[in-house]
């Protein structure tokens, strides 16, 4: 945060002093360049700032969804109905707080895989929730009784492995900065309309390569040729594929 505030600081008086050399001088070259650079300055110290900020606010995060994760490992010892209520007017406040962070942090996303994620896995977490303390529940009931315990223990791990295991993922997608767009494709349709930008966008050059007689070996229409026609013939081994799909 420091070296950034530095930096938006020295830009402006970079642009305070290029004002003054303007003034004198309209076509000073060194008061142009103080220009640029302090405009260049303030918009990089001003989004390493926001930056820093955001990062700062995912932790936050982050340290309420460990805090339900360190719940969530104290279950094995609830032995007893009135350790479940102790446990549950715990977590409660706890669990609460996450979700209305996360919930608002998935609205601030600008990638919508990003928050397609978190919201399956925050519905996730909303869903066992019930079936968490339901199967402590049962868990402590046949305890008491003696039938039953081993299924009953074996369901509850079950479930605080799969809480675990979504707020792990929560906190992974929150930490992430970009996303990997081929890995991401909905379907088979979304694929080869990305296929088909790309071969639209090299056919121009590997057409005018063809077409001149006089074009120079290693030209960039000559060097886009190869890669153009394995597209061509991997696109339409995707449309064959897909109709062969669609129509079995």
């Amino acid at each position: 945060m420091p070296p950034a505030l530095r930096r938006v600081e020295d830009s402006s008086l970079y642009l305070l002093d290029a004002s003054d050399m303007l003034r004198s001088d309209p076509y000073s070259g060194p008061a142009r360049k103080k220009l640029i650079e302090g405009s260049r300055g303030i918009l990089q110290g001003t989004s390493a700032l926001l930056l820093a900020f955001d990062e700062s606010e995912v932790r936050k995060i982050i340290r309420v969804c460990k805090s339900v994760l360190e719940y969530l490992a104290i279950t094995e010892v609830v032995d007893r109905m009135e350790d479940l209520v102790t446990f549950v007017k715990n977590l409660s406040p706890v669990l609460t707080k996450m979700t209305k962070e996360v919930d608002n942090r998935e609205k601030e996303l600008t990638h919508q895989v990003h928050r397609e994620m978190l919201i399956r896995s925050l519905d996730q977490v909303k869903q066992l929730t019930p079936v968490l303390i339901s199967g402590i529940k049962i868990f402590i009931t046949a305890s008491q009784s003696g039938q039953g315990i081993k299924e009953a223990q074996n369901n509850r791990d079950y479930t605080v492995r799969k809480m675990s295991d979504e707020i792990h993922e929560i906190i992974r997608v929150l930490q992430l900065t970009t996303y990997d767009e081929d890995e991401w494709d909905a379907d088979d349709l979304t694929v080869m309309k990305k296929a088909q930008n790309a071969i639209e966008g090299k056919m121009k050059n590997a057409n005018d390569w063809l077409l001149d007689p006089a074009a120079l070996v290693g030209s960039l229409g000559n060097c886009l040729c190869i890669p153009f026609f394995c597209q061509v013939v991997v696109f339409f081994f995707n449309i064959i594929s897909f109709r062969s799909r669609t129509l079995s």
